[in-house]
């Protein structure tokens, strides 16, 4: 008898315990009362629906319009960005409202695999275009007409590729493609001229200025090569990455820079004699916070 006591004064004992225990677990994940502030509330990060300018200065005038320069009438776009410089400035844009005059198929488009990052280009009355498919075509900029295509896909090669571009320079189509390749074309009909091997893939069109054809490639280099036979003249390494872009810009160029963007954020201008940096800076974020700031 007085065990069966001991056992339900033990059993009481353990369940008051038991209780308690929940009572402190409740207590620790149950939500805090909230405390709301007086006053009105007002987000940090919301956008402004309008911009408005400054107001001048008591006794300054308004601050006076930017200055475009002269408008000029655009014939060609040889390159992606137009020209090797990348800068257009004032076009000027015929009168009327603007219509389709005709348009045409240029092959395969983008797909969920592969996106179409090949820009067209227009030089003598000629529109270039390269598909998914790495076809190279010319067509007749008056009717659409189609003149000539050609596949620049090696001949190992079964499967299509993200490609890179086309560009035109002294009398000259040149093309880069996903397949570690530069191709040299004649615009006229096709024809290939020569086909060089590069270290990468190149995910962007090339720029030709003054005798030196640059190309940015996946792994962040910067190739100058000599278009008469695709020659190596000087190579520039960047930051190597994890992550890539899909789709890249072509570097731009004057007579004296070339300036390539590479995915690791790095800006750098190289002088076009040698490949020398001439000045640099980074615009990839300083602080890793999260899984996303790998990615620059």
């Amino acid at each position: 008898m007085r065990l069966l006591s001991k056992r339900v004064t033990f059993l009481c004992g353990l369940g008051l315990v038991a209780l308690a225990g929940c009572s402190q677990v409740e207590n620790v994940f149950s939500p805090k009362e909230e405390k709301i502030l007086s006053g009105d509330r007002v987000s940090i990060i919301e956008l402004q629906k309008s911009i408005m300018a400054d107001a001048a200065p008591e006794g300054q005038a308004p601050a006076a319009l930017p200055a475009l320069p002269a408008v000029w009438q655009n014939e060609f776009w040889p390159q992606a960005g137009g020209y090797p410089n990348h800068s257009m400035q004032h076009l000027a844009l015929k009168e009327g409202a603007l219509s389709v005059a005709w348009e045409v198929s240029i092959g395969e488009g983008s797909s969920d695999e592969i996106p179409l990052n090949a820009q067209p280009i227009v030089v003598d009355g000629r529109i270039f275009t390269m598909d998914t498919d790495s076809h190279l075509r010319a067509f007749d900029i008056k009717n659409g007409q189609q003149l000539w295509q050609v596949n620049v896909r090696p001949d190992d090669e079964d499967d299509a590729v993200i490609g890179g571009g086309v560009g035109f320079a002294d009398g000259v189509l040149f093309a880069t493609t996903g397949y570690d390749e530069v191709i040299a074309l004649n615009p006229v009909n096709g024809t290939i001229l020569w086909r060089r091997d590069i270290p990468a893939a190149a995910r962007a069109a090339p720029t030709i200025m003054d005798g030196r054809l640059y190309i940015a490639t996946l792994d962040n280099r910067l190739l100058a090569l000599n278009p008469a036979d695709g020659a190596l003249l000087w190579e520039h390494a960047g930051l190597s990455e994890s992550a890539g872009l899909v789709g890249a810009a072509s570097p731009t160029a004057t007579r004296n820079i070339v300036i390539p963007a590479f995915s690791s954020g790095e800006i750098t201008a190289l002088r076009v004699e040698n490949g020398s940096v001439a000045w640099s800076e980074n615009l990839a974020g300083v602080r890793s916070i999260g899984g996303i700031s790998s990615l620059s």
